[in-house]
């Protein structure tokens, strides 16, 4: 075990493009071992893996489908992408009917992009959004200058200062992208809420550079289960309330959990909670706090960075638009922004 240090460098596998690297690296150092009969106190295999991850994810590889990565979704996208129900592009035309503004800021590029939200979303997508963001490469983007380029049939043209409604762009910074909003809304400091699943690229550098809200998309929540949302005997579904509905009229909706098989691969026996650390000293708890303490690296960062955190749209996208949600507090722990119930693990019974 090393320790961690000012000059330390560390990479994070935090999303599922970049998950396989773990894989990747494991058996880098397997096939050394191998090749020199022990276990080295050094590797140098990192060079080796970036070059990887540039062949198979380099933006071009869609479009000429290479790479192995790509060429697999774009032959059956539907394979590897939900559409989404009907409450979720219900709440996005709501947005627009309620004169809210609406953008898109994703780190793919521009055709990949459109067709996974054309397969989530369906053929109108577009429609639901006021402006388009695509190659934004997040989390450079919050603190960064670079400029928005207009695009030609999905290729990068020249850079542009002003911002078009109902346009799509590529690259770009946070600066303009406040200018063009600033001007939309007709507000001098428009409050920006911002749903990402990403901490590292979407929840902490929106939060710490632009000082949005932060609405953190956890599936985490799910796959460990959620104090009070249990699945109906011998399924995997839930029922939810109607959020639309008057108090004394509410209507049960159905939800469908992750398939036990899901829940088997995606957690982990070995290395324990996402939020709880049990091999970690406890926290001495007030007999007043709604959840045990986070007390894993991932859990300082959804206290600190994230408002509230749900697994998925679908658990909030018919509440009403006024609804006040509790948020996290970084220094106040009884203060809960996990929706619809706390995650078992943090659960104190």
């Amino acid at each position: 075990m090393g320790s961690c240090s000012r000059n330390d460098s560390y990479f994070i596998f935090e999303n599922f493009f970049d998950m396989s690297g773990i894989v990747v690296v494991a058996h880098l150092i397997d096939v050394i071992d191998k090749m020199e009969g022990k276990r080295l106190e050094k590797y140098n295999v990192w060079p080796d893996v970036v070059s990887a991850f540039t062949h198979v994810y380099r933006y071009q590889a869609y479009s000429e489908e290479t790479g192995g990565f790509f060429p697999k979704i774009k032959k059956d996208v539907s394979k590897f992408v939900e559409r989404r129900n009907d409450d979720v592009i219900e709440w996005l035309k709501s947005l627009k009917n309620h004169n809210k503004k609406v953008f898109i800021l994703t780190s793919s590029y521009v055709d990949f992009a459109k067709d996974i939200c054309q397969q989530s979303l369906g053929n109108d997508w577009m429609t639901y959004f006021d402006i388009i963001c695509t190659n934004a490469r997040k989390p450079g983007f919050f603190n960064l200058n670079r400029p928005f380029l207009r695009l030609d049939e999905n290729h990068e043209k020249e850079p542009v200062t002003e911002l078009t409604s109902n346009t799509v762009y590529s690259q770009g910074n946070l600066n303009t992208l406040m200018k063009y909003l600033r001007d939309i809304t007709g507000k001098d400091n428009p409050k920006i809420c911002f749903f990402g699943d990403s901490l590292r690229s979407d929840v902490f550098p929106s939060k710490k550079f632009a000082n949005w809200e932060t609405v953190y998309l956890l599936e985490e929540m799910e796959i460990e289960g959620m104090k009070g949302i249990d699945p109906k005997p011998s399924t995997r579904v839930i029922e939810l309330e109607d959020q639309q509905q008057e108090p004394n009229r509410k209507k049960r909706k159905l939800h469908e959990l992750p398939s036990e098989e899901d829940t088997r691969i995606l957690k982990s026996s070995k290395w324990g909670s996402f939020f709880c650390d049990e091999s970690l000293p406890s926290k001495v708890e007030s007999g007043q706090m709604k959840m045990r303490h986070m007390n894993t690296f991932w859990g300082y960062l959804i206290r600190k960075y994230a408002d509230i955190a749900v697994p998925q749209l679908d658990y909030i996208a018919d509440f009403p638009l006024d609804h006040q949600y509790e948020v996290f507090d970084h220094k106040d722990e009884n203060k809960t922004g996990f929706y619809p119930g706390i995650p078992k693990s943090l659960d104190k019974v």
